[in-house]
């Protein structure tokens, strides 16, 4: 604790130092509002809200509520839409950063025109505060790098990486398997094995993504040991004919992105809307302080359709997407002797040769993911919905060894099948008490070619949970249990036979959270839980080259499941000028399974590699995250995010390995006045001090913790008029300085530094051709 103090001063103190910069304050003001039925008081869920100013949608949810982020102080038109109602409009005056309103809209077709604002308030706390999430002008420069990538300007949330080309989320110390990604509301279900699985997802497709940063098994899985991802597109629209571009370029790979969506509603089909959504994104090889990196471009087709139909009651949705992207694996990686592999991890330099190229050679990867999804919603009236969600997604993953000819097959193809069904009813007892019961089922089958890595295997797994949700006075309540059970047989060829075994796992998942509100500027939140993780497939068989990372791995098919218990405290105050949130979270978890290196070099036929082995601890990982914001002087905005864990092997008395080091981000900023052009212009500097793992394991991983780094940033946005259309373009500058450095979570920092000195431009042209 003594040592998170001590970065707290730290981080104060530069803030102060760095206060006289030019920066950007950016508008941070919010609405925040609930819509009502004026006869019965129940919520309008699924009905529609714009901001007509931004040209901005946002979708009610089960209890009414809205919120639109990152607007400038000023008076804003809302327009409401809802099944059996017409259009509504009232005008509210934003002044205070937080905006609370109640809106209550007839529903009898006899009194359309009724419609009454009450209970507007300000400064009010958002009701989770261990949520954080990527919107606007931020979410914009993400959207061009992967989704791991993008997360990382978040408190608390790291990447783990195999190289500058696949990122995987790190919450509070835990990533992989015990993060669940949901992808407009499906469970993303991958070959998620391994650092270079990285998620199939396009950033493009987001509206907003939210990351819940703790245990959230049972709401939304056991496997959520340490976090949930939710990635949320924006709301298909009631009305029009609209379509937005986006393009981006970046010149650490000499990269590029094209995204363009259209949004339709048409005035012939009654209350129904789709979405058609499509992006490409082109780079070469990433450069570095001093070399280039041979063999890392990538190439990325997306595409994705969406469609809605809603009647008075019942609603009926679709969702498909599907993720294609070719992938080269740094050819420095992958070396053909022992001699030549410990000459690469003593050297600074690659062995490989140092030029750019757009070519994608050997070793490389070819990923494709389908995701389906068809949900019926039938509304039961007082706050009671009654849900039915089916989906498939398939995967598939070539790996294309180094040592092969250009021509031949890929060395090994993983293709796995998942269908998942959800049955849900959300209930509400009282005006205080809500809820939800439901169950869910997932067949999954995965097949093998080529050399075998895992086996082929089946995998069945059904829960079932229920949640209740209780507000009084200043307290909010949530309390929750689960029960799953998972089947799963997997297959081996022993000397032409198959046998197969099996495995089965069953245990229960509690919460409790509640959080209070001091004032009405300050709260406090408790959560406490318990779940459990099942091994992954991977885990216990894998066996041999991991072809993206570069490794030898060795599975244990003795893992049992692991069982987590987590405390989580988190305070926050927020005041019009300053807003300070402090997470505090210790989490014991039973049979911590960890891949830790295995002290030998390994020569295959596919070349030398490192190996790794699957082992079980009992663990704890102890951290805290800590965010502040201070506006100055009205236009000058300084923050500060701290993020510190330890992580310790309690069987072995010693530090566990690959936990995050402790960062520091302070950035000041500054909201130039608006001109008949230019709309919300601003300036941002940042900056990150990334620590030295100094707590990593003393011997046994094959390099020491890379030393620590200071990088330097610029970010610029604004909004530009065109006709009658809002622009907005940013530019942002990583790495200013060219430093040269190493992360200690890259596995490819065995071999090569990080990317130096990149500039990223984006711009963002909505356009709606029918009103």
């Amino acid at each position: 604790m003594h040592r998170f103090l001590y970065l707290f001063v730290v981080c104060m103190l530069h803030v102060s130092t760095v206060a006289w910069a030019q920066k950007t304050a950016g508008c941070s003001f919010e609405i925040d509002g609930t819509l009502l039925d004026l006869s019965t008081g129940e919520p309008l869920e699924g009905a529609s809200v714009y901001l007509q100013e931004q040209n901005l949608q946002a979708l009610c949810d089960e209890d009414g509520n809205f919120i639109f982020h990152n607007l400038c102080k000023g008076s804003y038109t809302l327009s409401f839409f809802h099944v059996g109602s017409l259009k509504k409009d009232t005008i509210i005056a934003l002044e205070q950063r937080k905006t609370k309103i109640n809106i209550s809209v007839q529903q009898d077709a006899s009194h359309q025109e009724e419609l009454i604002v009450t209970g507007e308030r300000h400064d009010t706390l958002t009701p989770h505060a261990s949520h954080a999430s990527l919107t606007g002008i931020n979410l914009d420069l993400a959207k061009s790098t992967s989704l791991g990538e993008g997360l990382k300007s978040l408190p608390g949330v790291y990447a783990q990486q195999s190289g500058v080309n696949t990122y995987k989320p790190v919450i509070q110390g835990l990533s992989g398997n015990r993060i669940l990604i949901f992808n407009n509301g499906v469970r993303q279900e991958g070959q998620q094995w391994g650092t270079d699985h990285a998620p199939e997802i396009d950033p493009l497709v987001a509206d907003e993504i939210q990351v819940i940063k703790g245990a959230e098994s049972v709401r939304y899985g056991s496997d959520a040991l340490g976090g949930v991802i939710l990635i949320k597109p924006a709301p298909l629209i009631d009305r029009g004919l609209k379509t937005e571009v986006y393009l981006s370029g970046t010149s650490v790979n000499r990269g590029g992105t094209a995204s363009a969506k259209m949004d339709w509603a048409p005035s012939f089909i009654r209350n129904f809307s789709t979405r058609i959504q499509g992006s490409i994104k082109q780079g070469g090889n990433y450069k570095t302080p001093r070399y280039y990196l041979n063999n890392t471009g990538i190439r990325e087709y997306n595409f994705s359709v969406a469609a809605r139909k809603e009647f008075r009651r019942l609603s009926i949705d679709f969702y498909y997407s599907q993720f294609n992207t070719e992938t080269g694996i740094f050819a420095g990686s992958h070396i053909g002797n022992l001699t030549d592999v410990k000459r690469a991890l003593e050297t600074d330099e690659p062995l490989t040769p140092q030029s750019f190229s757009y070519d994608i050679g050997r070793p490389y990867q070819h990923i494709e993911h389908e995701l389906a999804k068809g949900e019926l919603s039938y509304r039961l009236g007082k706050g009671q919905r009654l849900s039915v969600e089916v989906t498939r997604q398939y995967n598939y993953r070539a790996e294309y060894d180094s040592h092969r000819a250009a021509s031949a097959a890929p060395g090994l193809e993983f293709k796995i099948t998942t269908h998942t069904a959800t049955l849900n009813w959300k209930h509400r007892i009282s005006s205080r008490i809500k809820g939800d019961v439901g169950v869910n089922g997932l067949y999954q089958e995965n097949t093998v070619a080529g050399r075998i890595f895992i086996p082929n295997f089946i995998n069945n797994t059904i829960g079932v949970y229920w949640l209740e949700k209780l507000k009084w006075n200043r307290w909010n309540w949530e309390a929750g249990i689960r029960y799953d059970v998972r089947n799963l047989k997997a297959y081996f060829n022993k000397s032409g036979v198959i046998a197969d075994s099996s495995y089965q796992y069953h245990n229960y998942s509690a919460s409790l959270g509640g959080s209070y509100a001091i004032t009405d500027h300050q709260q406090w939140n408790l959560l406490l839980s318990r779940a459990f993780r099942s091994p992954a497939v991977n885990e216990l068989f894998s066996h041999g080259l991991h072809h993206g990372v570069a490794a030898i791995e060795n599975g244990n098919a003795q893992l049992i499941p692991e069982v987590a218990y987590n405390v989580s405290t988190s305070y926050c105050i927020e005041k019009p000028n300053l807003r300070v949130e402090l997470n505090l979270y210790a989490n014991y978890i039973e049979n911590y399974i960890y891949l830790h290196p295995s002290q030998e070099l390994e020569l295959t036929v596919y070349g030398a590699f490192p190996s790794f082995q699957y082992s079980q601890t009992n663990a704890l990982l102890l951290g805290g995250d800590l965010s502040l914001r201070y506006d100055l002087l009205k236009k000058i905005q300084l923050t500060c995010k701290i993020s510190s864990l330890s992580g310790e092997d309690l069987n072995n008395g010693s530090p566990l390995i690959y936990m995050p080091p402790t960062r520091i981000e302070p950035s000041v900023s500054y909201l130039f006045k608006n001109t008949g052009l230019l709309h919300e212009p601003t300036l941002s500097i940042t900056s990150t001090l990334m620590f030295k793992k100094e707590n990593a394991p003393t011997d046994g991983d094959y390099s020491p913790p890379p030393n620590g780094y200071a990088l330097l940033g610029l970010q610029a946005s604004t909004k530009v008029k065109a006709g009658q259309t809002w622009i907005t373009t940013g530019l942002k500058v990583n790495n200013m300085l060219n430093t040269v450095y190493r992360d200690y979570l890259d596995r490819f920092r065995y071999y090569h530094d990080a990317p130096g000195i990149g500039v990223q431009l984006f711009v963002k042209i909505p356009l709606t051709l029918i009103d």
